[in-house]
């Protein structure tokens, strides 16, 4: 038990900074490549939080507040804040793994 706390700091003292440990992990927790959440990440809100799309994206990965309460819903999740970093991110990881069972549930696109 020691051995695997003591790893798990070691993993988290590795990290850059609050954003990677999340990022982290989130993405072990949806089996997201981290690399893959951070670069989108970089490539949506330049890790801004706070950011604002033009078209209304909202937060770190930049998620449009009907999907984001589409995939809360699908989750099952009574209360999110896209806002919330953490719960940005955990919106996100949890649509990218499940991209091709959101494509073809609710978009209606068939292999």
């Amino acid at each position: 038990m020691l051995t695997s706390a003591l790893s798990l700091f070691s993993l988290l003292v590795s990290l850059s900074s609050p954003l990677d440990a999340l990022t982290a992990h989130v993405s072990a927790v949806h089996g997201v490549d981290p690399a893959l959440l951070a670069c989108i990440v970089e490539a949506e809100s330049g890790g801004d939080a706070n950011a604002l799309g033009a078209a209304g994206e909202v937060g770190l990965l930049q998620i449009m507040p009907e999907t984001g309460a589409l995939l809360a819903e699908h989750a099952g999740l009574g209360e999110y804040d896209l806002w919330n970093p953490a719960h940005n991110l955990w919106l996100g990881a949890y649509g990218l793994s499940r991209w091709p069972e959101w494509w073809t549930t609710y978009v209606g696109c068939k292999e």
